[in-house]
């Protein structure tokens, strides 16, 4: 008979056992359930009341072999499915630790986890990365700006989609290349003094002149950079958001 005054105060043993996360169980020799946590309910959806009494085993759906840990001892955790309260199957880790008085076995405490916790919230910040990314992606596709990233010798490290339709380029055409070689030529002296800013204490800087479409033609652009810096207020990149502003400069 399983001892009952480690449960006859509120003690602490009493309030570990009925606040830890972890679903636990209290069984005799026959394992039968003699206490459960709350944690259990919110597990497997019972009542405390639906299991005292109740066999470990009715809760449990019928196990060919034990997925086991590499631990082999009497404690280590055992893959099995329990049966819900409600009908469906829940996959949990057992792990089953051997209660004794005076020497002698009076029962068990079972641990009870969903297999799937760990694996549910690691599957869940997956999800929101790749819904991030496809935002991002989407806004990268449908935003009217040219999106790129220069080294610090003004080659393009990235270019974001845009400039398909925007310039008539496909992305491989204009990464590794210099940024010069879009600019008009007679803007090229400024693009390099707008560079050199970059020396100076300043995060962003702002530059409008010719970008070169595919076609040949050339289109007024406005375009705002950002310098990225490393610990040393050095400049390792440079990000640039470009538009084209044709229309403005017609009006002006």
């Amino acid at each position: 008979m399983l001892q009952n005054d480690m449960f006859s105060s509120r003690g602490i043993f009493r309030h570990y056992f009925d606040h830890l996360p972890e679903g636990l169980l209290l069984t005799d020799t026959k394992g039968c359930i003699q206490h459960a946590n709350t944690a259990i309910s919110s597990i497997l959806g019972y009542a405390h009341e639906a299991l005292i009494h109740a066999r470990l085993e009715s809760i449990l759906e019928p196990s060919g072999v034990d997925r086991r840990g590499d631990d082999e001892s009497a404690d280590a955790k055992i893959a099995r499915s329990a049966r819900h309260q409600q009908g469906h199957a829940v996959d949990v880790w057992l792990t089953s630790v051997p209660l004794l008085g005076e020497g002698q076995a009076i029962g068990e405490l079972i641990t009870i986890e969903r297999v799937n916790r760990a694996f549910s919230q690691s599957n869940e910040r997956q999800r929101l990365q790749e819904s991030v990314q496809e935002i991002m992606s989407y806004i990268l596709e449908k935003s009217q700006h040219v999106i790129s990233v220069f080294s610090t010798d003004g080659v393009f490290t990235y270019i974001s989609p845009t400039v398909t339709a925007l310039l008539g380029y496909r992305p491989e055409e204009v990464i590794g290349k210099h940024s010069a070689a879009f600019n008009h030529p007679d803007d090229i002296r400024r693009l390099l003094e707008f560079r050199g800013l970059s020396s100076i204490e300043r995060d962003n800087v702002r530059f409008i002149g010719r970008v070169r479409h595919k076609d040949g033609d050339y289109r007024m652009y406005e375009t705002t950079s950002e310098y990225i810096r490393n610990e040393s207020g050095e400049v390792i990149r440079t990000i640039s958001f470009g538009r084209e502003i044709i229309e403005r400069k017609q009006a002006e």
